[in-house]
């Protein structure tokens, strides 16, 4: 099957989600991406529990359809083997605090000297040239500089809102810098998870101004009377996201409830007693009670699944977009996919391969850029690159 990338090269020197996320966007519509890793530890993702056969969790989400080579950059004949890389990829992913990108000779101003096509992403707290960059923060601390966590009163996202955003940059401005290369010869594009995060928060922030620049937990919009998550009978829980007047009216109906009809947008605050008529009507149901009575209904009312039944619904429903893909090395994995379809171009999880060892293709890759086996087998012995097949490659070329 075609894919939309099949002739790019894409260098991935990130750790964690940020850069993971951006390269797993080309890995799956066709890239070659090679991630670039340490000789220490490799991506610290690796290392992050739970761990099954000894892969961890964060690793099989993320680095599928990818290579892997392990360099030490300070080597420097390592790193002239890596220029050399450089020279033919079409986009490079990192996130090094900044500066250290500087110290290793591998910064974006480098780079393009090298190859004048390339586009760099950089993802960083506050951007490139911002000194709190140099500080150590992680998702949870951008997403507190945000405002955020005084509206949810301190309730913490299951997800990384501020790496999540910042991976959805970092994936536009690579595409923005290939589209744009015939206009400008290479491109550094600048990612900052605290700006990126912010455009996401647009909304927010335009309430807090509509509101005359005041905005708290008891002010937000939601959960409302109409649109929140109430408990069942049995324990279990039914979300209601009736935001539409005439849906509302629907539903007060079915209930014999006509008197609610304007309080669809109360606060559970700002009306108690219409929010206590709704708590009360969802626990007049079990769960499975409830998904009879909205059999013939049409209206923004749906159950909520644990986790279990959700992923085996989707399973069933949207099948190329998260399954079972079996691994020769692991075995079964649970994948989700990259879930663009570009006309008949899409990515398959059927054919999709395994997260790389560490240092898997590094002997492959340092070979296609000219490096000989002497020279790599010397490489491997100085601990200047971890090639995944050390014992055997060495004793064959000896």
């Amino acid at each position: 099957m075609q894919k939309p990338f099949e002739d790019l090269i894409v260098l991935d020197l990130s750790r964690y989600l940020l850069g993971a996320y951006t390269s797993l966007f080309f890995a799956d519509l066709g890239a070659q991406v090679i991630k670039v890793e340490d000789t220490k530890t490799g991506d610290l993702v690796r290392g992050e529990m739970p761990i099954v056969n000894g892969e961890s969790y964060y690793h099989y989400a993320l680095n599928r359809n990818k290579e892997s080579i392990s360099l030490n950059l300070k080597d420097q004949e390592v790193l002239e083997r890596f220029y050399q890389l450089v020279a033919r990829a079409d986009v490079l992913v990192e996130n090094y605090r900044p500066g250290v990108s500087k110290r290793l000779k591998i910064d974006f101003e480098t780079l393009h000297r090298i190859n004048p096509d390339l586009v760099y992403v950089s993802f960083s707290a506050y951007g490139q040239n911002d000194p709190r960059s140099l500080d150590a923060l992680h998702d949870i601390n951008i997403v507190a500089k945000t405002g955020y966590y005084d509206l949810t009163d301190g309730a913490v996202a299951l997800l990384q809102p501020s790496d999540l955003a910042a991976a959805m940059v970092g994936i536009q401005g690579a595409l923005t810098g290939l589209i744009a290369r015939d206009k400008a010869r290479g491109t550094h594009v600048d990612v900052s998870m605290y700006d990126s995060l912010l455009w996401w928060n647009a909304m927010l922030d335009s309430r807090w101004f509509f509101y005359g620049k005041t905005l708290t937990s008891d002010m937000r919009e939601y959960p409302s009377v109409g649109y929140n998550v109430y408990r069942t009978k049995d324990g279990r829980m039914v979300s209601f996201g009736l935001y539409e007047n005439k849906f509302w009216n629907e539903f007060c109906d079915d209930i014999g409830r006509p008197d609610l009809y304007d309080t669809l947008k109360d606060t559970p605050k700002q009306n108690p007693t219409a929010y206590q008529a709704i708590v009360d009507f969802a626990a007049s149901m079990t769960f499975k009670e409830w998904e009879s009575w909205l059999a013939d209904k049409t209206y923004a009312i749906a159950p909520c699944l644990n986790k279990s039944e959700a992923i085996d619904l989707a399973i069933r429903t949207n099948p190329q977009t998260i399954n079972y893909v079996n691994y020769p090395r692991f075995g079964t994995a649970l994948q989700t996919n990259t879930p663009h379809i570009v006309g008949n171009m899409h990515s398959s999880l059927a054919e999709s391969y395994e997260p790389a060892l560490l240092g898997e293709s590094t002997r492959s890759v340092l070979s296609w850029v000219g490096a000989s086996t002497k020279e790599i087998n010397a490489m491997v012995e100085r601990g200047a690159v971890i090639c995944a097949d050390d014992d055997d490659s060495l004793e064959v070329s000896a």
